[in-house]
């Protein structure tokens, strides 16, 4: 379905649920196209990304065991209008570009759900959830995070 130079232009929502086996390499597919140029008078080659689902805002994997870091990253910064993402259980994301959340990345974004993702540390939920007071923010517990945590 996404192995191809298709971009899916109309889809909004994309619910994986049980995934696990979806890893980097599958959501980097989903999410970007690699679109290379060549200008033949400079002898220059020219690579750029595309997003594959431009209006996506809602969307969820959850217990995809092997997501990593590397593929959350492409989904903040490739999944501009997104207003909710769940990710339960992909237990190896560590969060770290939350922090960068909504000043440079995901100004739309409404509801986040990290239950059962051991490694995103409160504190960046919090700072977090101070810096967008409207947005849902759930932790690993299943529990809503507001300004104590």
């Amino acid at each position: 379905l996404f192995n191809g130079n298709h971009i899916f232009k109309q889809l909004t929502r994309l619910k994986l649920g049980e995934c696990h086996s979806i890893d980097d390499v599958c959501i980097q597919s989903m999410i970007k196209m690699y679109v290379i140029t060549f200008d033949w008078a400079k002898n220059f080659i020219f690579i750029s990304f595309l997003s594959r689902c431009p209006r996506l805002t809602d969307f969820s994997c959850t217990w995809a065991y092997n997501l990593t870091d590397e593929s959350f990253n492409e989904i903040v910064i490739h999944c501009q209008y997104l207003r909710r993402l769940s990710l339960v259980g992909c237990h190896l994301i560590r969060g770290q570009i939350l922090n960068d959340v909504p000043w440079k990345y995901l100004f739309q974004i409404e509801y986040f759900n990290f239950e059962h993702c051991n490694k995103i540390d409160d504190e960046v939920l919090v700072e977090l959830y101070r810096r967008k007071h409207s947005l849902i923010i759930y932790d690993y517990y299943g529990s809503r995070v507001d300004e104590n945590g």
